[in-house]
């Protein structure tokens, strides 16, 4: 699923666990979308704390912004 413009997220399987991977991808020569090596792979458990603390972790950038 793209997020926006060059970043993906995709759920996936390793070692029989489901990840969440959000990765940065670029096109190469022969038009083909790859990933790079920047971006985070979580677990279910992890992404669901991450969702948990959006309104927290929202509030914080704008105040960080504000500065």
């Amino acid at each position: 699923m793209n997020i926006i413009d060059d970043i993906d997220l995709t759920v996936s399987e390793f070692k029989g666990k489901r990840r969440i991977d959000i990765r940065k991808y670029f096109d190469n020569t022969m038009g083909e979308r790859l990933p790079t090596q920047r971006g985070i792979n979580l677990t279910v458990k992890q992404w669901e704390a991450f969702i948990a603390k959006l309104p927290e972790l929202k509030a914080y950038i704008k105040q960080e912004l504000e500065k």
